[in-house]
């Protein structure tokens, strides 16, 4: 929807969305592929252009709603990162042998039971 401008000759575009029932979409299909499907560029690709037009189908069929696409990789890294900060512990554990990995398992049962202790 575009809102009438109090200046006719302004060109700037302004969209309006109703957020009161967004539709959310949740890029997460890399995930849950297997491979060789899932580090194959020709299916990346397709997943991807698939995706956006999925998005604007929905603009279509749902004119003036929000339309948001949230990455389950991004989502994930962010999670981890408030887990290990909730919990003071680093995001990555150190071995002996000197390599290192993410803590995100441990962190997430302990801001579990962090949180059933607050409820």
């Amino acid at each position: 929807m575009r809102p009438h401008l109090a200046d006719e000759n302004d060109k700037r575009t302004i969209y309006l969305v109703d957020m009161h029932e967004p539709l959310m979409f949740l890029h997460n299909l890399e995930t849950t592929i297997k491979e060789p499907f899932a580090s194959n560029p020709a299916v990346l690709r397709a997943i991807e252009k698939n995706h956006k037009k999925l998005q604007i189908a929905m603009t279509k069929l749902y004119p003036g709603n929000l339309v948001l696409s949230l990455s389950s990789g991004v989502m994930h890294h962010r999670l981890v990162d408030r887990i290990t900060s909730l919990n003071d512990v680093p995001r990555t554990a150190s071995f002996r042998d000197g390599s290192e990995r993410t803590c995100a398992f441990r962190s997430a049962r302990s801001s579990e039971e962090k949180l059933s202790r607050i409820r």
